[in-house]
């Protein structure tokens, strides 16, 4: 009776043996499958992305009529035409103003032009500029028709803004004056580059109500100017 129980106190030993042994490999095999997902979890591959910028140097120009009503009130109810034009038709000048009264100039009624202008030179500084030879009929005509505004935060038609922020810092707007002139200064776009449109306006104005002139330069168009269709062309240039 006595070696029956040390019998089954030795085969109990070595089974406890033998588990402790198969639990130090499970956890040996544990360990290392666990060092192998950390060392997955860290691994990584690296790919390369590529593109290329084009060099531009381009100049948008859409031109549009709009309908001063009459008024000499710096575009406030102008009337712009839905639709972009394709030339400046200034029609029939006359010399009389509303009131019929005598203007003493040949002057075009009640329209006049906006030509919105956008430039893209991929962040090179660069100018607009326009020139004209003149209006070319029985004579040519160099005076009257001028740039009567440069604007810096044009709208569209429907009275909402064309740019989003503010004018780039360190450009500059030419001046008003006579359209009749080569290379005329309608932006510096600054050493930035920046796109951004501007509105150059033009138009043959008579002066205005106050008597005074409508932009710096004017000349009017004589009223004795020969009668005759003229014609003539604006060219608008971008340089760097």
């Amino acid at each position: 009776m006595l070696l029956a129980v040390k019998a089954k106190n030795k085969l109990k030993k070595g089974g406890e043996d033998k588990m402790r042994h198969v639990f130090s490999i499970l956890l040996v095999l544990g360990l290392a499958m666990c060092c192998i997902s950390l060392a997955e979890a860290q691994t990584s591959t690296t790919v390369s992305a590529t593109a290329t910028v084009p060099e531009e140097l381009i100049l948008r120009v859409s031109l549009n009529r709009v309908n001063s009503m009459g008024t000499d009130d710096n575009g406030v109810d102008d009337v712009w035409d839905p639709t972009p034009a394709t030339s400046m038709n200034f029609g029939r000048l006359t010399h009389t103003l509303d009131n019929g009264q005598e203007a003493g100039t040949l002057f075009s009624k009640p329209y006049y032009y906006v030509a919105l202008m956008g430039a893209y030179s991929s962040g090179r500084r660069y100018y607009i500029r326009s020139s004209c030879s003149g209006l070319v009929g029985p004579v040519t005509l160099t005076k009257g028709f001028g740039v009567t505004n440069i604007d810096n935060n044009p709208k569209k038609a429907d009275k909402s803004p064309i740019n989003a922020g503010t004018f780039p810092s360190g450009a500059v707007l030419g001046t008003p004056g006579p359209a009749v002139v080569s290379d005329k200064l309608l932006l510096d776009s600054g050493s930035t580059g920046a796109n951004w449109v501007i509105g150059a306006y033009f138009g043959i104005p008579p002066y205005k109500k106050d008597g005074s002139i409508p932009y710096p330069g004017f000349e009017p168009i004589p009223v004795n100017a020969p009668n005759g269709d003229y014609t003539g062309e604006v060219r608008f240039t971008l340089t760097l």
